[in-house]
């Protein structure tokens, strides 16, 4: 299975970011476009992603307002599903 991300909508003043580590380095930042999370994982796989959101360009109005939704896809293509 392969796991997409993307947010609804763009913000002038933050910036959301993920990480498949807890580190904030490399960024990925989100955008409006489908992201690969991670690819290929297989049956019972754990996955953790952690997401950091940057507001120091905002203004206390600005934070009253923002809902950012961050969506997920799965997918699996050729996929043969066992049930167990």
């Amino acid at each position: 299975m392969n796991i997409s991300v993307r947010i609804n909508e763009s913000f002038s003043c933050i910036n959301i970011s993920w990480n498949l580590t807890n580190e904030k380095s490399p960024i990925n930042k989100l955008n409006t476009s489908w992201q690969e999370i991670a690819s290929n994982l297989e049956l019972f796989n754990n996955t953790k992603i952690w997401f950091w959101a940057d507001l120091e360009q905002c203004d206390p109005s600005d934070k009253r307002i923002l809902r950012p939704l961050i969506e997920f896809e799965s997918y699996c293509e050729d996929c043969v599903w066992e049930y167990l």
